[in-house]
């Protein structure tokens, strides 16, 4: 993550700018990928299951009450974004979080919508100061 150093702005202010190297477009993409992924109802009830460990896609139909295909859809839009990896065990196909920190990145986005009394995320030193 960039380190922010002070700089002077035209009222003569502080305010912080980067210092480090900005992510290429292709890193960002991927991350934006990622976030789109993580955009429909089902596919974060999806990952929150996955948080407790791995699930076959039988299980994941059945906590969310749709169709197979319409899992299985879901399924490889998590996978092709890097969510999710999978695994094959005898004739099921077994599904975990490929980077399990996803969890935390979702608790405060919880925080963020004031789903969630805590608003500050786990490591943040910040409080949740509205400025």
């Amino acid at each position: 993550m960039a380190t922010a150093r002070p700089a002077r702005t035209s009222d003569d202010s502080t305010a912080a700018t980067p210092t480090g190297e900005i992510p290429d477009t292709g890193k960002l993409e991927a991350e934006a990928s990622a976030f789109k992924a993580l955009g429909h109802p089902t596919r974060l009830l999806m990952v929150r299951a996955l948080a407790d460990g791995e699930l076959c896609v039988c299980d994941l139909q059945r906590l969310a009450g749709i169709d197979m295909s319409t899992v299985s859809r879901h399924l490889l839009q998590l996978k092709t974004a890097g969510v999710l990896a999978s695994r094959r065990h005898g004739n099921q196909v077994l599904y975990r979080l490929r980077t399990p920190c996803v969890v935390t990145v979702m608790e405060c986005v919880a925080g963020v919508t004031g789903r969630d009394t805590d608003t500050s995320c786990a490591g943040d030193s910040r409080k949740g100061d509205d400025a």
